[in-house]
């Protein structure tokens, strides 16, 4: 993952909107490469919960990975009204920042602020919409729940491109990888938690690639 060092002045507005709004850190908020939204930290996505949400309890526990390179967070959110969405967030050990390699600690912050961000998406909660409407005591749901599956599947099609894996002639590559890997077939026969370890792999492809 490479940090966007020079933001755009909505960018950059945004950025100095939220910090200031919620009394965050300036880190809290990221902005990374090919992602036109911004990153946030599990701790800044509580606060901003707290405040444009009715969520009664966030939670987030590791759960068992088959995998020895990966970290895996299972986040789990109860609303207003009693329902409860989960997703998971998983983090390579082998992913870097800025082509530098990630402490433990990045890498559990990383896992943990996917998870919650995957919840949210599962849930039909964006907090940059809520933020921007300035109405935190209309309806908290933004929008129809998205499917976090499709959206993890969107993203690992795009990175299986970035790395080469998927060209517009083979896929020979990308299908082995998802053999050897996950004793699959194809990326749409993966669990949900299966999908996001992929994506966290594919990502240490990209910056092997770019070093």
């Amino acid at each position: 993952m490479n940090e966007q060092t020079i933001l755009s002045r909505e960018q950059a507005n945004l950025h100095h909107e939220i910090v200031s709004l919620y009394g965050l850190s300036p880190d809290d908020i990221t902005f990374f490469t090919n992602d036109p939204k911004p990153f946030l930290s599990y701790e800044a996505t509580c606060i901003m919960c707290n405040l444009l949400t009715d969520l009664r309890s966030i939670t987030i526990e590791p759960i068992e990975t088959h995998f020895a390179d990966s970290l895996s967070l299972k986040c789990t959110i109860i609303d207003g009204e009693g329902r409860t969405r989960s997703a998971v967030g998983v983090a390579n050990t082998s992913e870097t920042i800025n082509e530098h390699p990630m402490s433990p600690q990045q890498i559990y912050q990383t896992a943990s602020a996917r998870a919650i961000r995957n919840t949210l998406r599962t849930a039909g909660i964006d907090l940059i919409k809520l933020h921007l409407s300035r109405q935190p005591t209309e309806p908290q749901f933004s929008g129809p729940a998205k499917s976090n599956f499709a959206s993890l599947l969107a993203q690992a099609h795009a990175l299986g491109a970035e790395t080469g894996l998927i060209t517009s002639h083979s896929k020979v590559a990308w299908s082995q990888i998802l053999q050897n890997r996950y004793n699959r077939q194809s990326s749409n026969l993966l669990s949900e938690e299966e999908l996001a370890d992929f994506v966290a792999f594919l990502r240490t492809l990209t910056a092997r690639k770019a070093a």
